[in-house]
């Protein structure tokens, strides 16, 4: 019987090449979308669950709550964390971690610059996580000095020969290769080129390491109860930290190693790269509409065409053939050509990953042949059969065989149609509308104004070339070098800076207050630390002004700033800063401008202007120059400050970024949403268009007589295209009205997430819904141009 099936569908299939045709196509880019989405969200919600005890591990984190907002870091002290495997029985291990960064190593002639982290782990790394050694000498990260390298870095190192016990060089100092270690897997938080051995961190490490903090990680003991867990370890940590501070506002928390990847609350994270939840799940839903509009188009096309088969459907009713026989008959016709579709969505699928990687920023990898993707496609298919076989097969066997044979079925029976064109309609509208606004918000981003020229503002950073440069006084090289600069002639004004607008720490808030002391609170302030001539370069706009001395440092406050200390003669008081005991008086208030992103409220800043002789640690901080150039012959001027700079910092190079660009980068993410979404919109409305095409052309055959005899009567060409558009142009008029108020609700709530943001108007929609309906009727246009052309002779020659 499958035999026969299979020979039937086979017929079928070539006798109906060209709505096949339009059917396998359209389901392969459907399917297509779906498992290259389905492969990255997949992706996404498996992070760290390769791990066997991950439902047990926990990252500790440090929380600072001020009055003004909850300030998060992963960097939590060892002295309270690591000895809790021993004073508390629910903890079975704890291990530190500690981020290098990524570094230069070396091998004999050989140096390689790490594609990922060079992390500091202790012995019980390897007892918390799954990570494998290839290979390994007896007690590996035990004694100081000892390095484990992933494989593909000890073969870039010691190409084929053996890496074990060999000499690796890191910051100056000689390593043991203590043994190898496996790649981690893509979908791990922790990425690492090379361990070192804990013991290693006092030649290495900085500040942080040498103080013992770190990342931590505990694991609990199996049957813990994790909330309970977190709890009890969260109170006896914070107690411990805080004992004889009764006012201190630290305590540490614990996050599960599953939720980890998704949680984007902290302020400093110099190890984990989180994700958006709500990006995954856009995609998702991206997926899953392509894949349903395939599914669509594949219905629409499959029932019209499935309504020409009655007679041999009532035939073989006749000769007995059940209702089973005849669902089976239509599935198997739609499972082939969904196996078709699958295996040209593959190669779709492998061509898109490319692209896919830049627009999800995310290093997605697809095996194929592995159990995940089989599953994946498995159930693709299955979701096919079900959605797009189903209802043409349960509709086409439940009549009668005189009504097949009579076609008294077929007449004004298009209910169902009309809905799936509508749906396909709705998908592709709130796609192409959601894609317009999204433009006109980033747009509106990139045009706003920042409340200070950022226009021809360009960052000079000194970068050592490689570890052999000689190292150089900076702090004094930058003032020589902001010396020469200021006489160039297209040099309008230099400021030496610890940062930017455009590139202001996320993390890094300080705690100030007025003096003398009041009972007013502290408040958690961002704080910019620069030279005296900053704000000629920026060129802010003033609201008041003392004049700025030279020799003397001052401190200049945004209006919020300003608000938030309760400042009634801001010129008169002078801001201590609490995380450092210096007191500075206030010089000047700015107005409120931009220097990060424009999805976040403009926050308080404090701008603490240093003198040149200022000789504290602070000025070791303004390690880069911000210069306002005439920019009418850019090119030239860059290359002449290029001269200046390498003759006083022979073995560095210049690093040059661009206010204006930088500000561009923090929208990266939005703009890869943007890619997508004009991508994916555009596959949505090609799949709409190929079912409407089909569609067409089956009404245009199927009501090829009725038109001609139309024609001989007295129809115009205009008539005869009205004829066969005036239901789609209804069916289209009902899709906007579902599709511009889901698009306004969806579009409102992504909106929520920019301070500022665009207002929603009509024009959005009537773009969206004018360029839907020129491609619709470009589509049909062939068809109703073969219509309006036909000879009627041959049409009723045969009458």
């Amino acid at each position: 019987m499958l035999r026969h099936y299979l020979v039937a569908a086979f017929r079928n299939i070539r006798k109906q090449k060209l709505y096949a045709g339009l059917n396998i196509l359209g389901l392969s880019v459907g399917m297509a979308c779906a498992l290259l989405l389905g492969s990255y969200v997949q992706r996404e919600l498996s992070f760290d669950q390769f791990h066997s005890r991950a439902d047990r591990i926990f990252l500790s984190y440090l929380q600072n709550q001020t009055d003004s907002k909850v300030w998060r870091g992963t960097y939590t002290e060892g002295k309270l964390l690591l000895p809790l495997a021993h004073e508390i029985a629910s903890v079975e291990r704890v291990t530190q971690v500690f981020p290098l960064g990524r570094d230069e190593l070396a091998a004999g002639d050989r140096s390689v610059n790490t594609p990922q982290n060079i992390l500091a782990v202790d012995t019980n790394f390897f007892h918390v996580f799954d990570f494998s050694l290839t290979t390994a000498l007896p007690q590996p990260l035990q004694a100081p000095n000892q390095i484990l390298l992933t494989d593909s870095m000890a073969r870039a190192l010691f190409g084929d020969g053996d890496a074990l016990g060999q000499t690796v060089v890191l910051r100056n100092h000689d390593y043991q290769v203590a043994g190898l270690v496996r790649e981690a897997p893509e979908n791990s938080h922790l990425h690492f080129a090379a361990l070192i051995s804990h013991a290693s961190l006092e030649s290495v490490g900085n500040a942080f390491s040498y103080y013992g903090y770190g990342c931590h990680y505990l694991l609990a003991r199996a049957g813990t109860d994790p909330d309970r867990f977190a709890q009890e370890i969260s109170e006896k940590i914070t107690t411990t930290m805080n004992a004889g501070h009764a006012e201190s506002q630290y305590s540490v928390a614990l996050l599960p190693l599953r939720s980890l990847h998704f949680y984007q609350d902290f302020d400093w994270n110099p190890l984990v790269r989180t994700e958006n939840r709500q990006k995954v799940y856009i995609f998702l839903a991206v997926g899953l509409l392509v894949l349903l509009l395939g599914c669509l188009n594949f219905v629409i096309i499959f029932t019209a065409r499935s309504s020409l088969r009655n007679l041999e459907v009532g035939v073989r009713k006749v000769m007995g053939a059940s209702r089973a026989q005849i669902v089976s008959l239509y599935f198997v016709e739609v499972l082939l050509m969904a196996l078709a579709a699958l295996l040209l969505s593959v190669l779709l699928t492998d061509g898109g990953v490319r692209l896919f990687r830049d627009l999800a920023d995310t290093p997605l990898t697809i095996r194929y042949f592995s159990w995940n993707y089989a599953r994946l496609a498995l159930g693709v298919l299955a979701c096919i059969g079900l959605l797009a076989g189903l209802y043409p097969a349960l509709q086409f066997s439940r009549f009668q065989p005189i009504q097949l044979l009579e076609k008294r079925f077929s007449r004004g029976k298009t209910g169902v149609r009309d809905l799936l064109i509508i749906g396909q309609f709705v998908i592709s509208l709130v796609m192409m509308a959601a894609t317009v606004l999204m433009y006109q918000q980033l747009d509106f981003l990139k045009r706003a104004n920042l409340g200070f020229a950022n226009a021809q503002l360009v960052v000079v950073t000194p970068q050592r070339s490689n570890r052999h440069s000689t190292p150089v006084n900076e702090r004094e090289k930058l003032m020589t070098l902001k010396d020469r600069w200021t006489r160039h002639p297209h040099v309008v004004a230099l400021s030496r800076c610890a940062t930017y607008p455009g590139a202001i720490a996320k993390n890094r808030y300080d705690d100030y207050q007025t003096v003398p002391a009041s009972d007013r609170p502290s408040y958690a302030i961002r704080p910019i630390y620069a030279d005296l001539d900053y704000l000629r370069v920026l060129q802010p706009e003033w609201v008041q002004y003392d004049s700025l001395r030279a020799g003397t440092s001052h401190i200049v406050l945004n209006q919020k700033a300003v608000e938030a200390l309760s400042l009634d003669d801001p010129l008169t008081a002078s801001i201590l800063n609490l995380s450092d005991s210096t007191t500075t008086p206030v010089a000047a208030i700015i107005n409120d401008f931009h220097y990060t992103s424009l999805k976040q409220e403009v926050e308080p800043l404090a701008l603490t202007l240093l003198a040149d002789a200022d000789t504290s640690w602070k000025s070791t901080w303004l390690q880069r120059l911000i210069v306002r150039l005439d920019t009418r012959e850019l090119q030239t001027t860059l290359a002449s400050l290029q001269d200046d700079f390498a003759l006083l910092f022979p073995g560095y190079t210049m690093d040059v970024k661009f206010v204006d660009e930088q500000f561009a980068t923090l929208y990266a993410a939005e703009d890869r949403l943007l890619h997508f979404f004009l991508i994916f919109s555009g596959l949505a409305i090609f799949v709409s268009c190929l079912g409407l095409f089909g569609l067409t052309t089956f009404l245009a055959a199927q009501r090829f007589r009725e038109i001609n005899l139309r024609k001989v009567l007295g129809a115009s060409g205009r008539d005869i295209a009205w004829l066969l558009v005036h239901d789609l142009s209804r069916l289209f008029l009902l899709a906007n009205v579902v599709a511009i108020p889901l698009a306004w609700f969806l579009m409102q709530r992504w909106l929520e997430d920019f301070a500022l943001r665009i207002g929603i108007g009509p024009d959005a929609f009537a773009l969206a819904a004018g360029m839907a309906l020129v491609l619709s009727l470009g589509t049909v246009s062939y068809q109703l141009w073969r219509a309006t052309q036909a000879n009627p002779a041959d049409a009723l020659r045969a009458e």
